[in-house]
């Protein structure tokens, strides 16, 4: 079997589909990064050559209507996707996170592949319950991933925080610089809790999001909003910056509580998210 991946690979849904492509040694990957201004030719060329082709783009069964649509899944990992969704009964139809189902019509026959986690390329560490600096991972610059909230809980908690980042950009998100996938696995290491802080009570913005999924599986316990499938995961959640402030505060004084969620979210994702439980 052939499987295509047009996507934007750069993003995190790229490595979901090379986690994929990793459990399913006896299938051939091939990748192309939608966000390059492909020709009509080259992308017609790329379907010919595959079984069957994942695409993340609602629209691309009219923006290129010459696609063989019999050979086409799309698979949704957010509201942005699913923008101009037009249904073809051809298509086959999937989603990462039951919290955006809702943006699929009813009586559309949709299938469910979590966005798991690869939990073997993470170093596992046993916390030991101390809160010395809490982390947040992403692009401080998408509005709806709200960084300025764990900026703001950090500074009402006094807790040192640092955001994903090649230079300090705590103050001023205009200076952030991406680190690499491996800069990223290392950074895990360095921070006591991770908080997830993405738009709250409107969980269609986000399936995951991956970096919970990573940072529990490096030892790391998380907490935030109720969002995607981290709202499944256990824990205490968040729908204020005071509510997170509030929790932040009771983990530091308490180190045994902060080991035993660290273990209960381990336990959980290893049970429901990796790719070999899946």
């Amino acid at each position: 079997m052939k499987v295509g991946v047009f996507s934007d690979t750069n993003w995190s849904m790229g490595r979901v589909y090379k986690d994929v492509a990793k459990n399913i040694p006896e299938w051939t990957f091939k990748y192309m990064n939608w966000s390059i201004p492909w020709t009509i030719e080259e992308i017609k060329e790329f379907y010919n050559s595959c079984d069957v082709v994942i695409v993340n783009l609602a629209s691309i069964g009219v923006t290129l209507p010459h696609i063989d649509t019999n050979k086409t899944i799309f698979v949704s990992h957010g509201f942005e996707e699913n923008q101009r969704l037009i249904l073809n009964s051809n298509f086959i139809y999937g989603m990462t996170s039951n919290s955006i189902r809702s943006m699929f019509p009813a009586d559309a026959n949709v299938f469910l592949m979590p966005n798991g986690v690869n939990h073997t390329e993470f170093d596992y560490r046993e916390h030991d319950g101390t809160i010395n600096e809490i982390g947040w991972c992403g692009v401080p610059n998408v509005w709806y991933k709200q960084a300025n909230w764990a900026v703001e809980i950090a500074k009402h908690s006094t807790t040192p925080i640092k955001i994903t980042s090649k230079t300090s950009c705590e103050h001023d998100f205009s200076k952030w610089s991406s680190l690499s996938y491996e800069e990223v696995r290392k950074w895990y290491e360095t921070i006591d809790l991770l908080l997830i802080t993405s738009i709250p009570g409107n969980s269609k913005y986000e399936t995951g999001p991956l970096p919970a999924f990573e940072a529990i599986v490096s030892g790391v316990p998380v907490i935030g909003t109720p969002v995607g499938n981290f709202s499944l995961i256990p824990g205490p959640k968040f729908k204020t910056i005071e509510e997170g402030v509030e929790i932040v505060n009771r983990l530091k004084q308490n180190p045994e509580e902060v080991k035993q969620l660290a273990k209960d979210q381990y336990d959980y994702v290893m049970k429901h998210f990796t790719y070999e439980s899946m």
